[in-house]
């Protein structure tokens, strides 16, 4: 495996296991980023991983809502890239 994708195994595993510790009751709870709820966050790093795949030609999977599911979502987008 090369060097780009080690360093994205790594911070997404990183940012799996946050996302993990999640209490159900926390999501919509304030992030660091002004105006953004936890679950705000997880939604931007997904869209952000289907930003770069269109850019590659690749069409997203088909994954669990953000709403529905935050770490099914996250996971699901992890596995596209």
């Amino acid at each position: 495996m090369g060097e780009i994708a080690d360093r994205y195994r790594r911070r997404a595993d990183d940012f799996e296991r946050k996302v993990a510790a999640v209490r159900p009751g926390q999501w919509d709870d304030p992030s660091p980023c002004e105006k953004w709820t936890a679950r705000d966050v997880v939604q931007h790093i997904i869209d952000m991983h289907d930003v770069v795949l269109r850019e590659l030609g690749r069409t997203p999977r088909t994954a669990p809502s953000v709403d529905e599911d935050p770490l099914a979502a996250f996971r699901a987008a992890r596995a596209a890239v």
